[in-house]
């Protein structure tokens, strides 16, 4: 997976996938993969199935603040203000700087 890893930081989602999703199916209980994952299907405006990687990310992980910042903005992607707000009165209580910048997206 660290190739994935590797691959997003370069920009190259496309090639990042794949990688990715074999990690999550060998290692389903990692939950910073499942949240890379949801970052590379969001890059690639693969909405719905970044929505599902990030919140199985966020049920092994609920106070990982990552996933939480993520979702907020593919709600935002998805036109979900509602749950894109809901994600960020998450993150208010987890992290005040990721609230922070979901906030910015939310008053666009």
């Amino acid at each position: 997976y660290n190739i994935g890893f590797a691959y997003n930081d370069l920009g190259r989602y496309a090639e990042a996938l794949a990688p990715l999703q074999q990690a999550v199916r060998v290692k389903p209980e990692l939950a910073y993969a499942h949240s890379e994952l949801g970052y590379t299907l969001q890059k690639l405006q693969r909405y719905q199935e970044a929505v599902t990687s990030f919140k199985q990310a966020i049920r092994l992980d609920p106070e990982a603040e990552i996933p939480h910042y993520y979702l907020g903005l593919t709600y935002l992607e998805l036109k979900d203000r509602r749950s894109a707000t809901d994600e960020y009165n998450i993150l208010q209580k987890l992290n005040s700087q990721y609230a922070a910048k979901l906030d910015e997206e939310l008053n666009k």
